[in-house]
């Protein structure tokens, strides 16, 4: 019943974040370095576009992990079956917050030379877990609509809207 009632939002969750990754990776293509466009053509092009996008994917997919853990938390303690919007786009942005402080630890640990990727990593990861906790909004007020439709549908035909 849990997957039936947010299947909107996780059907949606990677081909969106997919989207905004290679939407910044064009923008970062088409206003970064002049030389790197010069020199690399159409690759360099193909090479940054598709690094958004696997940047997006990843990221969409820690949301998604984390989204879906907040559900199943906290829908157990719910009396009634409901979409809960805000707090499971809190879970989303914590779970992309975590996925890029565990980048950003590794790789302090791995890389001794430099000291300032943990602070580096965390800070991306607040902007871009603030990003995913508002780009999830959409997502589950789609899902909260389609499910409560459906459940007005079943439990009241009278009161269903056409």
């Amino acid at each position: 019943m849990f997957f039936a009632r947010y299947r909107f939002a996780l059907t949606w969750a990677i081909p969106v974040g997919a989207m905004i990754g290679t939407t910044l990776g064009l923008l970062l293509y088409l206003l970064g370095n002049p030389d790197f466009r010069n020199f690399g053509g159409w690759s360099a092009f193909a090479q940054t576009v598709g690094a958004g996008a696997g940047v997006g994917i990843v990221t969409a997919a820690a949301g998604l992990v984390g989204g879906v853990l907040t559900a199943l938390i906290t829908d157990r303690s719910r009396p009634e079956p409901r979409v809960w919007v805000s707090g499971t786009c809190y879970g989303a942005a914590v779970g992309v917050f975590l996925l890029f402080l565990t980048v950003g630890i590794v790789s302090d640990i791995n890389n001794r030379a430099m000291g300032s990727e943990f602070m580096l990593f965390g800070t991306v990861g607040f902007f871009v877990a603030v990003v995913s906790g508002w780009a999830a909004i959409p997502l589950l007020h789609g899902t909260r609509n389609r499910f409560e439709a459906e459940t007005l549908r079943t439990e009241r035909p009278d009161r269903a809207r056409t």
